[in-house]
Parts: structure tokens; C-alpha cells; sequence
């Protein structure tokens, strides 16, 4: 009985979850955008996530400017399909209003992102086992014929530098991926040295810029930002993704 009770429940819950969907679908059709946001925060209040829930929130907020919600659901739908080509390029466009100034992110977190978004830790992974089979195919192979191989050699000069920089490309979008990361969700939020608003205030960090959160301390989160800068923010002014 418990058991049944359980199973109407949760349909319950997912028939509530599909009509708002749809009803979102239908505002965001008629270009009700921030309805069809309503609708769909609605669908995600009932517990139910998907990438497609996640990608239509997305594109509601970016569609009524709000940058950083779009990117804090782009984000949360590349979670749930990182090789979505829809998502993967929906998360490049919102990213592409917050990044004006491109000097915003060090070298290396750039990379790693581009990485992330473009080729995909999962893609760059099967590269680097391929690789890695093929080298030690080639080394076998030529062991078995006991003599040179000229051709055999040239491809292993090209193999091993190659597997090599799939191997670092590989690690830096995994990090990537791996880092506990925020979204700034207001207009601007202003970073501290302290978690209190009464400490000094470092710098300011515009809506949708993506952070890697390090420590949480009551209402505030300790920060690096994309520049490698650390800091303190209040946690009004973010959602983890």
C-alpha cells in the first residue's frame, strides 16, 4: 500500500512537471520569455531536472537579459549532457556577453573552458585512450618484427607528441569540470577580503561570471575568481551550479 501510495505520488509530481514543460514551451513559442521562465522554474520546483529543462531555462533568462541565470542553467544542462552540441553552444553564446573583456580569465582557465565547452572532457578522454592503444599497438608490432620499420618510426613521432598534448588537454578540462563552481546571479556583486561586509572591499565581478567556490563560511563563499584572484562574496549574490 505504502509502496503504491509512493508510485501516484511520484507521477503525480512528474504529470505536474510535464504540463508546466509544456506550458513554458508554449510561452517561450509565443515570446513570453519571462513566463516560460516562471513556467519552467515551476517544473524544476517539483524536484524533476533534465538537460532539456535546464537548456529551455537557459534560454528564457538569456532571452530577458538576465546573463548570469542563463548561464547558471547552461551550466547546470552541460552537467547533466556535457556533449550536447545545443547546450555546448548555448553556454558559448551567454558566455560570449559576460567575457567583454577576454583578459578577465588567466591563460590556463581559458583553455581549460574552451577544452570543456568546445571539444569535451569525455571526447578528449577517448582521443587519449586511442592514442595510447595505437602506441602500444606500434611498439608491439615492431618488437614482434625484431628490425626497423621507417614508417613505423614517423608515425610514433607523431603519436607520442600527440598523445602527450591530449594527455595535458585531457587533465585541464577534467579540472575543469571538476572544480565546485557559482554563477553570479546579480547585476554585479563586490568581493571582500574578509566574509563580512564591513571588511575591504577588493574588486567587483559582473552578473554571469563563472567561480570556483573553495570554502563556505555561514552566509558568505570564499572564491577564486577567473583572473586566479581569491576572495570573499555573499551568497545572495551567486548560485552554486
Amino acid at each position: 500500500m505504502t509502496l503504491l501510495l509512493v508510485l501516484t505520488l511520484a507521477l503525480t509530481v512528474q504529470a505536474d512537471a510535464d504540463t508546466l514543460y509544456a506550458l513554458g514551451n508554449q510561452l517561450y513559442a509565443e515570446g513570453d520569455f519571462r513566463g516560460a521562465a516562471a513556467a519552467y522554474e515551476g517544473a524544476a520546483e517539483t524536484g524533476w531536472t533534465s538537460p532539456d529543462l535546464e537548456l529551455a531555462l537557459g534560454a528564457a533568462y538569456f532571452e530577458v537579459g538576465e546573463t548570469g541565470r542563463a548561464v547558471l542553467h547552461f551550466e547546470r544542462a552541460r552537467r547533466l549532457a556535457p556533449r550536447d552540441p545545443d547546450v555546448q553552444h548555448n553556454l558559448r553564446l551567454a558566455q560570449a556577453r559576460v567575457d567583454a573583456e577576454p583578459s578577465r580569465l588567466s591563460p590556463a582557465d581559458a583553455a581549460a573552458r574552451w577544452l570543456s565547452l568546445t571539444i569535451g572532457t569525455g571526447t578528449l578522454l577517448a582521443l587519449l585512450v586511442v592514442c595510447y592503444l595505437a602506441v602500444l599497438g606500434l611498439v608491439g608490432f615492431r618488437l614482434w618484427r625484431r628490425t626497423p620499420i621507417s614508417w613505423l618510426r614517423r608515425t610514433l613521432l607523431v603519436l607520442v607528441p600527440l598523445g602527450l598534448f591530449v594527455t595535458v588537454a585531457a587533465v585541464g578540462a577534467a579540472r575543469y569540470d571538476a572544480q565546485p563552481r557559482a554563477v553570479i546571479v546579480a547585476d554585479i556583486a563586490d568581493v571582500y577580503t574578509e566574509p563580512s561586509a564591513t571588511s575591504a572591499a577588493t574588486t567587483t565581478v559582473p552578473e554571469g561570471s563563472v567561480l570556483t567556490v573553495l570554502d563556505t563560511r555561514g552566509s558568505w563563499h570564499a572564491v577564486r575568481m577567473p583572473d586566479g584572484e581569491r576572495g570573499w562574496i555573499a551568497a545572495a549574490m551567486l548560485e552554486e551550479v
